[in-house]
């Protein structure tokens, strides 16, 4: 049942990442809009903590809609050009997946015990 609800997160998470990634591939020629997605996309990935099923498919989704939008069109040109908001964007893109895979959760790993409450023996 565990299994099942982190895997519906999962989804819920990439596809809300998707959505706003589309948005993102959209709206980002113009100023303003590309202004709120530097803050929005960041808000939302610390918002939603670490773990793969959560920040990791928020910036998984929004890849995936990225990676679509940089094929070329039928018509010959592509929707992420070769202006300065779009790399803007793509940098955006390239953080938030470093920043989710930097703060995924070690598992197996504990902080070392330390023993405030002993007494050293110091001679």
């Amino acid at each position: 049942m565990r299994l099942l609800l982190l895997l519906a997160s999962a989804v819920g998470c990439a596809l809300l990442g998707a959505v706003v990634g589309g948005a993102g591939v959209v709206s980002h020629t113009r100023l303003p809009a590309l202004l709120l997605l530097l803050l929005a996309a960041p808000s939302t990935a610390v918002a939603l903590g670490a773990g793969w099923h959560r920040r990791l498919a928020f910036a998984a989704g929004w890849v995936v809609v990225v990676m679509l939008a940089l094929q070329q069109r039928p018509e010959g040109d592509y929707l992420i050009g070769q202006a300065w908001r779009s790399y803007v964007l793509l940098a955006l893109t390239l953080g938030l997946v470093l920043y989710a895979v930097v703060t995924l959760p070690v598992r197996g790993r504990r902080a070392p015990r330390t023993d405030a409450g002993s007494v050293s023996d110091q001679a």
